[in-house]
């Protein structure tokens, strides 16, 4: 099962080194394990899971970041061009689920 775990958080840690090398480390971090790793408890699931979704909330971060540099947008903008984009894919969501909207 945890083969699975590590499939489903790191897909591409089968042909990727170094997404291998992430899932290797973040194992070791969660299960403060200097060898391989054959099982986890599930608070070291749940940790392991929290710090995954840091890392590619982190990820998405930068790279709208480096987006906002190359547009020269001032965080003023940015955040007008948010409010559209959530306006418009509200409005998307209410026309394909036939007006019943549901809460972000």
């Amino acid at each position: 099962m945890l083969s699975n775990v590590v499939r489903e958080l790191f897909p591409g840690a089968e042909r990727d080194q170094h997404e291998r090398s992430r899932a290797h480390w973040m194992l070791k971090q969660v299960t403060k394990s200097q060898g391989n790793c054959e099982a986890l408890e599930f608070q070291e699931f749940l940790h392991l899971v929290r710090l995954r979704l840091d890392l590619s909330t982190e990820a998405r971060l930068q790279e709208e970041h480096r987006a906002l540099e190359v547009l020269k947008f001032v965080p003023v903008e940015a955040a007008e061009w948010r409010i559209i984009f959530h306006k418009l894919a509200r409005a998307e969501q209410s026309a394909t689920t036939g007006g019943v909207l549901t809460q972000a």
